[in-house]
């Protein structure tokens, strides 16, 4: 998908700060089942290479253990995006935000709000 739309073996190659063509990001925006996410600001992203980053990085293995259990989208896991780029990623307070939504979604769990 990366390569047809971005011209990218993989989105990750894509620079931070480079823009996406307008009319693609407007497509993306669209896509409600279509997610990309930058791990780049996640706790532990950068350990190792590859796709180990999910297994090595917390907030990345509690944000896909939580689309799991949860079936939530990336905004109701706490992860944001700006209105340029549809690309989600991590702030810094995704710990906070993702304890919060736990308590919500799970009674068992509202200690963790505290």
């Amino acid at each position: 998908m990366s390569k047809f739309l971005l011209s990218r073996e993989r989105l990750g190659q894509l620079e931070k700060d480079e823009k996406i063509e307008k009319h693609l990001a407007e497509l993306l925006f669209k896509i409600e089942d279509l997610n990309f996410i930058d791990v780049s600001d996640a706790e532990g992203s950068m350990t190792g290479n590859g796709h180990a980053y999910f297994r090595k990085s917390p907030w990345a293995s509690s944000d896909i253990l939580v689309t799991l259990a949860y079936d939530l989208k990336p905004m109701e896991r706490g992860l944001t995006r700006t209105k340029e780029k549809p690309i989600w990623t991590f702030p810094s307070d995704y710990i906070e935000r993702l304890k919060s939504i736990l308590a919500e979604n799970n009674p068992v769990l509202s200690p963790l709000k505290k």
